[in-house]
């Protein structure tokens, strides 16, 4: 029995299924749904010979995902970049209906993936949600910018990257879970260094010789070191 596998707040589903690819997914049912799904979803599933098997479904809430699948469980979910247009201040509180929905329709054991720019303040509250571990950083290059409430326009990301979180709800897995004492200090130090007034900060004299780092890199480097 192949797969399943649930895109929330899909447009284009290209990344989508790049993504599978990218988390060594291969042969499943792939269900791309979003709550204002254009027709390149639809385009892409008419045209589309891979491996996957693609469903279409427009119209889904990505917070009320058992109004839409009732009997239907997945062995993953995800939603690429969740930003809540009107105040992104709320985007954490938007992610963490989503986990607990998506908690709703998932297989045992079964998986919630989150691509978020934790280094952008108001997305950094998704790391305290419970059940959230980082797994990596992720590439959104090409990917067109999820469509507003409000907006019908459409623009493609460049050099774009989001870092992937995943969450757990099965209760025998021990994730690296980022709420822990010793995960909080990670977010605590992402904090204090987006919050520096220079971009450049100083490293100190080495051997190597001197220098100074962009904070997109050290926080890069922050980013890896917990991925490990």
């Amino acid at each position: 029995m192949s797969k399943k596998v649930l895109f929330v707040g899909a447009i284009d589903g290209k990344v989508e299924l790049e993504f599978l690819t990218r988390m060594g997914i291969e042969n499943c049912e792939v269900y791309l749904t979003s709550y204002l799904a254009g027709p390149e979803l639809h385009t892409l599933a008419e045209k589309y010979d891979g491996k996957h098997t693609l469903h279409v479904k427009e119209g889904v809430d990505g917070t009320k995902l058992e109004t839409r699948f009732k009997t239907r469980r997945f062995d993953a979910i995800a939603w690429l970049g969740p930003t809540n247009d009107d105040d992104k201040g709320a985007t954490a509180a938007l992610v963490q209906s989503f986990t607990q929905s998506a908690a709703r329709v998932l297989k045992p054991g079964g998986v919630v993936y989150v691509l978020q720019d934790l280094r952008t303040p108001n997305f950094r509250p998704i790391v305290k949600i419970p059940g959230a571990y980082f797994l990596c950083e992720v590439s959104l290059e090409g990917r067109t910018v999820t469509q507003s409430a409000t907006s019908t326009s459409k623009k493609v990301m460049e050099g774009r990257k989001d870092h992937l979180f995943g969450f757990k709800f099965d209760e025998s897995a021990q994730p690296k879970d980022v709420n822990n004492v010793g995960n909080a200090q990670f977010e605590e130090i992402l904090s204090m260094l987006m919050s520096s007034k220079s971009d450049m900060l100083k490293k100190g004299s080495y051997k190597q010789g001197q220098g100074a780092h962009s904070k997109k890199e050290i926080s890069d480097l922050i980013f890896e070191f917990a991925s490990r």
